[in-house]
């Protein structure tokens, strides 16, 4: 208890993290590290594990914090790559992150952890974690397991950096040698949704450009080669293609003949003319005499 001067009588406790002044004239603070209860004649150490700093009641130290040492008006940070567990309380040591979980010696992480999706550590969960954006083309995930950024897989890309997943290329497109993008299909090729690659139109067949298939040639055309596209070609004079998704076409057979591309049957040799047999004839020519 303590007494105001000129107040014998009027004895008073002194608060929470006060005690009477050693003439007890009146209450003093107590120091960081310690604390007092109302009606303390003295100040107390905080025990281990614990700190104060305002000399009126302690405190268990925060997560990634301990204390070994009575008295303390803070707790000290764990070293880098050690936590209390990710919790508070009355901690006295620190322990290891088990790998790949890292953490900063820093008051703003309080934990081991890995770097945010979409980031990698580039010191491998060795060391200070350095966290650095994935590039597009790449995705880091971390649920996976996996401490590097990961390239796409096949038919997905990531358009842009800091991604924790790709995205799956639509029908007609696929992604390009860096996974950045999907692009559409050149004529000529096709792809369904989630391919790896464009692939060409097999022969007899054409695409135009961004294709989720190939259609057949018409008749009276052609595509002898695979990869044919915008369109097939025509077939020649002296030729014809009667059917559809045909490779090459066929030669006016003897008697007949074609003089326009891109035909589907042959005209017969007026009378009195002729062609010669299968030599494709874009005309006909006079019968001789006899």
């Amino acid at each position: 208890k303590f007494s105001a001067a000129g107040n014998p009588d009027g004895c008073k406790f002194c608060v929470a993290g006060l005690i009477p002044k050693s003439d007890k004239s009146g209450c003093e603070s107590c120091s960081g590290g310690e604390y007092s209860n109302p009606g303390d004649a003295t100040c107390n150490d905080c025990g281990v594990g614990t700190y104060s700093s305002d000399g009126i009641k302690c405190i268990a130290c925060d997560p990634g914090k301990f204390q070994t040492e009575e008295g303390q008006a803070e707790c000290d940070l764990c070293a880098n790559n050690f936590d209390t567990g990710g919790l508070g309380g009355f901690k006295t040591e620190c322990v290891a992150c088990v790998s790949p979980a890292t953490r900063l010696n820093s008051p703003f992480e309080d934990k081991c952890g890995l770097c945010p999706d979409g980031m990698e550590d580039t010191n491998g969960g060795t060391g200070t974690r350095n966290c650095v954006a994935c590039s597009a083309g790449k995705f880091f995930d971390s649920t996976v397991g996996v401490m590097s950024c990961q390239a796409c897989a096949a038919g997905t890309v990531t358009t842009v950096e800091k991604q924790n997943s790709c995205d799956t290329c639509g029908a007609g497109t696929a992604p390009n040698s860096e996974k950045t993008s999907c692009d559409s299909c050149s004529a000529g090729k096709f792809a369904k949704s989630g391919d790896a690659s464009c692939q060409n139109c097999l022969a007899g067949t054409y695409s135009g450009g961004g294709a989720i298939g190939c259609t057949n040639c018409e008749a009276g055309r052609y595509a002898s080669n695979a990869g044919t596209g915008p369109e097939c070609d025509k077939c020649e004079e002296g030729k014809v293609q009667s059917k559809e998704g045909k490779q090459e076409c066929d030669a006016c057979p003897g008697g007949t003949y074609m003089d326009i591309q891109g035909r589907q049957t042959c005209k017969a040799c007026e009378p009195g003319q002729k062609s010669t047999l299968a030599s494709a004839s874009e005309s006909c020519t006079d019968c001789t005499a006899g």
